[in-house]
């Protein structure tokens, strides 16, 4: 898994899930950074591919390169 470097000394930092509506099935992960002020000073968007079943199975940044993917072992 892929980390992504930013400034974080000023930041805090939250983060929120999206679903489909209606179902379980998550869409994306919301990055909302916090400075001083209780609005959002930067916000990012991980979108997922998910299976058929909505099992999240890899996590992309806004340049399209994979952050995160599941790992399964039998």
């Amino acid at each position: 898994m892929g980390r992504e470097k930013r400034d974080t000394r000023a930041c805090n930092e939250t983060r929120r899930w999206h679903y489909r509506p209606g179902s379980h099935a998550v869409l994306a992960q919301e990055r909302l950074c916090y400075g001083g002020d209780p609005s959002p000073c930067e916000s990012e968007w991980y979108p997922l591919a998910c299976d058929p079943n909505g099992a999240p199975h890899t996590m992309y940044n806004n340049e399209g390169r994979a952050v995160w993917w599941a790992r399964s072992s039998l």
